[in-house]
């Protein structure tokens, strides 16, 4: 009932405007300095001109061409054409070709075409580009593209949403991208944020920090978690998802090590966050690591999951030992809730100090090795094994 009152009072408001700019009187040039010192007088929203320069403020009817104002132009019903303004431009009716101002544009009706200002754009339907310093507002649907330095925000977009700081709409079609955080509600398409992206529905999220969503299409992409009520393709440390899976487990490494390990995904990939310690060196050091893994189903029970992991081992003064290792790791479900796996690892080794590569379990031979009086390193074959609950 609401949408239908807007909807009438709205084209009764475009009949009485188109009546009334009709009825305007047509001016090939208005030039002045301030209103109403102009060659249009005290009369000049009753005029519809070609062409209107003026060294302060312009004020007319319509303008149908070129307009320019030192200061700021004021326009009663529509605009076509050039309008530019060393501060402000106000379209009370709608708005065709380019609006540039050094603060703000404001168009009550649609703006089609383009609007730059250096602070501010806003428009109710915003058919085109909006590109501001600070911030682009329209009030209702966007089908073009929004540029602003800090915010932009809109209801329904069709097109590009790009911010230095924040995206707000309602529905996307097409992408968002800030510097730091996007919120919509469903996005046919991607949102891609320095921060934080949140939506009910989207195709694609990819996020320095987190992830929010319902529903994800395709993948997720944080620099630390993702969220979301089912996604297949969580790319990140810790993903939460209703439909997902969760575990805690235990891994022991051919070296001694010991990590208690957060494992979270979906149905293919999975995230890595741990803690752990080694107490087979002269000094406990002790761990964390971190990494992304695969799933490769086989049976119900059985299933091979790969795994790329960076582990860090220090005595929190002067030793620190650093590991990347790829893992194959074939894993049998044990009832509904446990699995166990073991499995080969390709591992690179870097440190300090030689004795934290070769002490304690970590004196097998390697495939190749390099040491100087600074660092360490080596590659070598090893292997894990460990039990995992689902949570």
């Amino acid at each position: 009932m609401t949408s239908r009152v807007v909807l009438g009072l709205s084209l009764v408001f475009l009949a009485c405007n188109a009546f009334a700019q009709a009825n305007l009187k047509k001016s090939n040039a208005h030039i002045g300095l301030v209103y109403p010192l102009s060659t249009n007088w005290v009369n000049a929203t009753e005029y519809s001109n070609k062409f209107s320069a003026h060294a302060f403020v312009g004020v007319s009817g319509s303008e149908r061409g070129f307009c320019a104002s030192g200061f700021g132009n004021y326009i009663k019903y529509d605009a076509k054409g050039l309008v530019a303004a060393g501060h402000t431009n106000i379209i009370m009716g709608n708005a065709k070709g380019f609006q540039a101002a050094g603060f703000g544009n404001y168009v009550k009706g649609i703006s089609t075409g383009v609007q730059g200002a250096g602070f501010l754009n806003i428009a109710t339907f915003a058919n085109g580009f909006q590109g501001a310093g600070f911030a682009n507002i329209s009030l209702k649907d966007v089908r073009g593209a929004q540029a602003a330095g800090f915010l932009n925000l809109a209801r329904d977009v069709r097109g590009f949403q790009g911010a230095g700081n924040v995206n707000v709409a309602r529905d996307v079609t097409g992408a968002q991208a800030s510097g730091a955080v996007n919120v919509a509600r469903n996005v046919k398409g991607t949102q891609v944020a320095g921060y934080v992206n949140v939506a009910k529905d989207v195709h694609a999220q990819v996020a320095g920090f987190v992830n929010v969503a319902r529903e994800v299409k395709t993948v997720q992409v944080a620099g630390f978690i993702n969220i979301a009520d089912s996604c297949a393709f969580p790319i990140g440390l810790v993903n939460i998802s209703r439909k997902g899976e969760k575990y805690i487990g235990v891994t022991v490494d051919d070296n001694l090590t010991s990590m208690v390990a957060f494992r979270s995904g979906g149905k293919y990939l999975y995230g890595i966050i741990g803690a752990g310690a080694n107490f087979s060196y002269n000094e406990p050091v002790y761990g964390l690591e971190a990494g992304l893994g695969a799933h490769i189903p086989i049976a119900k029970i059985f299933r091979i999951n790969t795994e790329i992991t960076t582990t860090s081992l220090t005595d929190f003064w002067d030793e620190y030992q650093f590991s990347s290792s790829f893992r194959l790791l074939p894993a049998l479900k044990l009832g509904d809730r446990l699995e166990i796996f073991a499995g080969p690892t390709f591992n690179y080794e870097y440190s300090d100090k030689e004795y934290m590569l070769k002490g304690g379990n970590n004196n097998k031979s390697s495939l190749w090795d390099n040491s100087t009086r600074d660092y360490y390193e080596r590659i070598y074959i090893g292997a894990i094994a460990g039990i995992h609950f689902d949570i």
